[in-house]
């Protein structure tokens, strides 16, 4: 059931706010990592028999057919073909199933002059018992590019484009995949799509995407999540992960998933979640229409730069792959699918289905705005097992908001339990008035009836800041206050309207002004809520005799008066 509710708040019907004024944060365990509680504990280990000498014949294959002159270059349509003919025939074998092809055209003015070419996607469906409607794709790009080898460009009809590790060993994986998961007892169908075009564009998937998935089905049964793979097989030496999963906003709680699943599949495997991620894969093409897809890739430089300096080139060959590595990802997808498959019905709040949207319904990573400017916010919960809950099992969402003026509760509703793989959501309006200048934190939390629930997933927040207003300082305070421990660690927390320099003079009870912070001590500061070390404040202070001290703060708002401030705060050593 999918639920929409949409309240509009505005200065004159806030009324006075409840609460303290100052903000505090308390996100622990699941919430505070992005994710729900979903792993170990709710399964056992996969059982997937993933092969390493599987995956690298089908490699060794798609590099050195001699009948398709060694490139699968999507323009090559003859070697393409036979590439196409026997990666048909194969995953048909190993699902036991049909295989559908989906010819598309591909114009284009790569070789000049302009032409139009045939490309294909291949598809294969393995059925599930029936027990939950939907399929999750399994995918990878079979066609490949060597336009960093200098001359390729002018010579593509000739020169191979071998390909090893963008991507035969997706495609490697995406067969291994069908060939494990076939003797699985799985509640839902899996689909497996060989995409061809990605190397020009995402053409493939952008053709499955815009022709044949319509409402987030494809040929009548719904997408339950995307795993696409793409580049497993290049490590550097000092990596010090297996592998990272491209993500995005909308498709957070899979990632999440995943996260919390993979020390079970394999205790050498550590991925790393990158969200937002680029959408440079075909994973890109799903999310322009909000389906849920993530991309397993090879481990990626901190900035989620490729670091494979062969790929796109003549070089991309057998001796770059590291096979161990490709089959520790390809089990990170085998098990995955088998753990959702088991996994009982669980309603989480995580901070993965909780989102700032514009006010042109777009998800935003934004968290600063201006007084005047209109924000929604969406919280979903979400059923992540692949089974429904109980007959007659109910969530309660609340929403409320905190920032300097206190807490005031957004939104309370009742909710059916979602069903299995499914959401619900409520989406609150609010139009920045005065009254939300300076930091402020969303909280959003369930209650769940009639069912088994683990609470470790049922709240998450997120953070926000709004510029605009008068005064200038909100909220200002030593933390902790008494100040029990060093001195130095302790922090002072200032919540601005706007951005201001300000400076700090400290005194002690007898009125002596013992130190002075200046506004080059700081740092940048800006609106919302700023909290510095005392160390950066007051270095030359590495200890306060016990007592009570004074301070005046003084802020020089840009083109306004300095306006001071006065506050306390305790030591007890």
């Amino acid at each position: 059931m999918n639920r929409t509710i949409v309240i509009v708040l505005i200065a004159a019907i806030l009324g006075p706010w409840i609460g303290s004024p100052a903000l505090s944060r308390s996100v622990s365990g699941a919430a505070a990592r992005g994710g729900a509680a979903w792993g170990a504990p709710v399964l056992g280990r996969g059982t997937a028999a993933v092969s390493e000498d599987s995956l690298r014949a089908m490699v060794r294959f798609l590099v050195t057919n001699r009948a398709a002159d060694s490139t699968r270059f999507v323009l090559r349509e003859s070697s393409m073909a036979v590439i196409a003919d026997s990666l048909a025939a194969r995953l048909g074998r190993y699902t036991g199933s049909s295989v559908e092809r989906f010819s598309f055209k591909i114009d284009t003015v790569f070789a000049a002059p302009e032409s139009i070419y045939t490309a294909v996607n291949i598809v294969s469906r393995l059925p599930g018992n029936g027990s939950l409607p939907g399929a999750i794709f399994v995918t990878a790009h079979y066609d490949c590019i060597s336009t960093h080898t200098p001359g390729w460009t002018s010579r593509w009809q000739t020169m191979p484009s071998p390909g090893a590790d963008d991507n035969a060993t997706g495609v490697a994986a995406v067969m291994e995949a069908a060939r494990v998961l076939r003797s699985a007892n799985l509640p839902f169908a899996v689909t497996f799509v060989l995409f061809s075009g990605e190397e020009l564009g995402l053409r493939g998937s952008a053709y499955m995407v815009d022709s044949l998935i319509v409402n987030g089905t494809f040929m009548g049964e719904r997408i339950l999540g995307v795993l696409n793979c793409d580049m497993l097989g290049y490590r550097r030496a000092d990596a010090t992960v297996t592998g990272c999963v491209m993500s995005t906003y909308d498709s957070g709680w899979l990632s999440d998933l995943i996260g919390a699943a993979t020390p079970d599949i394999d205790p050498d495997l550590a991925l790393r979640i990158i969200n937002p991620a680029a959408s440079n894969s075909d994973h890109g093409s799903f999310w322009a229409r909000s389906i849920p897809a993530v991309t397993f890739i090879e481990p990626l430089a901190e900035s989620g730069v490729i670091e494979n300096p062969h790929y796109h080139s003549l070089a991309d060959t057998l001796g770059v792959i590291d096979f161990g590595q490709t089959e520790l990802l390809t089990e990170a997808v085998v098990g995955f699918v088998e753990k959702l498959a088991k996994a009982p019905a669980e309603i989480t709040m995580s901070t993965s289905d909780l989102f700032l949207v514009t006010s042109y319904g777009k998800i935003t990573g934004r968290r600063s705005f201006l007084v005047g400017d209109t924000l929604r916010v969406r919280a979903r919960l979400r059923n992540v097992g692949a089974q429904n809950g109980p007959r007659g099992a109910a969530v309660t969402l609340r929403i409320s908001l905190q920032n300097g003026r206190g807490t005031q509760v957004l939104y309370s509703g009742s909710f059916a339990a979602p069903a299995a793989l499914s959401a619900s959501e409520a989406e609150i309006q609010l139009v920045f008035t005065e009254a939300f200048a300076g930091e402020n934190i969303v909280r959003a939390s369930i209650d769940v009836s009639g069912m088994e629930n683990d609470p470790a997933n049922d709240s998450a927040e997120l953070d926000f800041r709004v510029e605009g207003g008068n005064p200038v300082v909100l909220m200002h305070a030593f933390e902790p206050n008494p100040i029990t421990g060093s001195f130095p660690a302790a922090h002072f927390c200032v919540n601005l309207a706007q951005a201001a320099a300000l400076t700090i003079e400290l005194y002690n009870i007898e009125g002596e002004r013992i130190a002075t912070a200046s506004p080059a001590q700081w740092g940048e500061l800006h609106a919302g809520l700023n909290c510095v070390p005392c160390s950066q404040l007051f270095p030359v202070e590495s200890r306060l005799a016990s007592g009570v001290y004074v301070y005046r703060l003084i802020s020089y708002p840009p083109g306004a008066p300095r306006v001071a401030t006065i506050g306390r705060f305790a030591v007890q050593n």
